[in-house]
């Protein structure tokens, strides 16, 4: 392994792919944020609670127990809830985020561009649910043999590919993905050890500008390391064990695919380009606005319909333009893909339009999570939620991801002014619930990166994927309950404010 080497590629990869990177990062770090830090969470829990009914630190044992000897029954199946959507979130959540971020550095060695359309491969794979398992019990085992003297710090090594080996092939069970592992990292753990503590600098350097050097440059540049050591032990492994490119059975996650064989999987895309041009609608004046400023989309039924198709499609043909020109990964060279997956990712595009009754949702939706947030951080951290609010929500949540959805839409294209415009809504919103002198002396930095990258979690991945899920058929139910759920909500503000 020349490290030197490896380090110069990865400073390329991170040079050529920066403002991707980044978002990566500030996202997965914002899944793991609520569990890691604690002075924040009982500062925004302390403000976000009714002072006369907010009860003193407990464990979520004691507080289940609690509330069940009080009679408050509805209190502790909140707690059971939370404890379980924990547990739930640590199988589903964090682990698949392991294997999509391996995913993005991987594919960031080799091509131009990593639309963040390949955020959901997991889900065009139909792997989501069973990598996510496959990931965890990896995570498990070395759970286990953390708790013996030295076989934690052995395994962790032992175990260290296997998220990347589950990005290139998510099909394959945890057990090969391990065994595989053990086997890529036979005779490469010192070399492997020595890596990371080659990085020591970095991350202390991380520590004290209090996690912006991370973000923004330690973190994805060891990523985009760690992906470069992993292509590296793969090409030499393969080279002498011939029967593991049936288990790593993707090359062109590390070669690009040649044109002649490029042309006959997208030979569709010329009809698709014909089919814009013919359907497309030119929005003009006020709707114009909206809809290229706001990303709010207005107009009859029929026309929202057809607007909303072309312009799924018209994400899907631009990926696949730059698929042609050899820029992108190619979707459908990869081994799960079927045809019935042609169009897919252009549904979940994060530059879309969105109708008000799915902003509404969307501003529910968000209030809810941003409760279930705080309350598993703060069950985490032994500090009891008792909300001022009547509703399981904190509209403030809600209110901070709708702004950065909406005033956010014409930096789309840029993800760094994106992170940074996203930062200073946060920081207002931080404002607006009122705790920032506590935070300004306890952990601010740290509660500005966590809710900036929660936001841009919402934007690129959660509101593109909700609003296709809401939209796979047509329900007629679905406006009304948007427009009840959001007037309950905003009734209930304004009853706690009277």
């Amino acid at each position: 392994m020349d490290r030197k080497l490896l380090k110069t590629n990865a400073k390329q990869s991170l040079k050529s792919h920066y403002g991707t990177l980044v978002l990566i990062t500030l996202i997965t770090g914002a899944m793991v944020y609520p569990f890691i830090t604690r002075n924040v969470d009982q500062l925004v829990l302390t403000n976000l609670q009714n002072p006369e009914t907010a009860p003193a630190q407990n464990s979520i044992l004691t507080v289940i127990t609690a509330r069940f000897a009080e009679g408050n029954t509805s209190a502790a199946i909140l707690a059971i809830v939370i404890a379980v959507l924990f547990l739930l979130l640590t199988i589903f959540v964090l682990q698949s985020l392991n294997v999509i971020q391996a995913r993005f550095h991987t594919e960031a060695r080799t091509y131009e561009k990593v639309p963040m359309s390949h955020f959901f491969f997991l889900r065009s794979a139909g792997q989501y649910m069973n990598t996510s398992m496959h990931a965890f019990r990896a995570e498990f085992q070395l759970g286990l043999w953390s708790l013996t003297i030295v076989g934690g710090f052995i395994k962790f090594f032992s175990y260290l590919l296997v998220p990347y080996i589950l990005a290139e092939n998510p099909k394959l069970t945890g057990k090969e993905a391990i065994l595989l592992s053990r086997k890529m990292m036979d005779g490469h753990k010192a070399e492997a050890f020595v890596l990371y503590l080659s990085m020591i600098g970095w991350e202390l350097l991380s520590v004290i500008t209090l996690g912006y050097a991370g973000i923004f440059f330690v973190n994805p540049y060891f990523a985009s390391i760690k992906a470069n050591y992993w292509a590296d032990l793969r090409e030499n492994y393969l080279k002498e064990h011939e029967e593991a490119k049936q288990l790593l059975n993707d090359p062109y996650l590390y070669a690009k695919a040649a044109p002649v064989v490029l042309s006959p999987a997208y030979k569709d895309h010329a009809m698709d380009e014909a089919y814009i041009r013919e359907t497309q609608i030119t929005l003009s004046g006020f709707k114009a606005f909206l809809a290229n400023v706001l990303g709010i989309q207005v107009g009859s039924k029929k026309e929202v319909k057809v607007y909303r198709g072309v312009e799924s499609l018209q994400s899907q043909s631009y990926e696949d333009h730059l698929v042609l020109n050899g820029e992108v990964y190619p979707t459908r060279l990869a081994p799960w893909f079927t045809n019935e997956m042609k169009h897919f990712n252009g549904y979940m595009s994060a530059d879309q339009t969105y109708s008000i009754p799915t902003l509404l949702f969307l501003a529910v939706f968000y209030s809810v999570l941003g409760y279930l947030w705080m309350a598993a951080a703060c069950l985490h951290h032994d500090f009891t939620f008792s909300p001022v609010l009547t509703g399981p929500w904190i509209p403030a949540f809600g209110l901070i991801a709708m702004l950065v959805q909406g005033l956010g839409t014409k930096m789309r294209g840029s993800y760094i002014s994106d992170v940074i415009f996203t930062m200073i809504i946060v920081l207002a919103g931080l404002v607006l619930i009122h705790f920032v002198p506590e935070l300004v002396a306890a952990d601010l930095p740290n509660a500005v990166i966590a809710g900036s990258g929660a936001a841009m979690c919402t934007v690129y991945v959660l509101s593109p994927y909700l609003d296709y899920i809401t939209h796979r058929k047509d329900n007629i139910w679905f406006p009304i309950i948007s427009i009840v759920l959001f007037v309950i909500m905003i009734a209930d503000v304004i009853m706690h404010a009277m």
